[in-house]
């Protein structure tokens, strides 16, 4: 595998990984907002923000420039 490939590979996983996660966190703020404590109760919604931001930075730094448009 080369690593033009592996990081292509990188890239596509981590930004399904950000639309997923800031979609999931986006519906789990809505959920207590609307009935407090029951999202909080259970989970902690810091770890998704950070598995959204962690994974938004990596597709950030793996993908290449503007101008670079990656071939599929």
């Amino acid at each position: 595998m080369s690593e033009t490939s592996f990081r292509k590979s990188v890239y596509y996983l981590f930004r399904e990984l950000f639309f997923v996660s800031g979609i999931c966190l986006l519906l789990l703020l809505i959920i207590e907002d609307l009935r407090p404590g029951f999202v909080s109760f259970w989970f902690d919604l810091k770890i998704i923000l950070l598995l959204s931001l962690i994974s938004g930075l990596v597709c950030l730094f793996t993908s290449k420039g503007k101008n670079d448009k990656m071939n599929i």
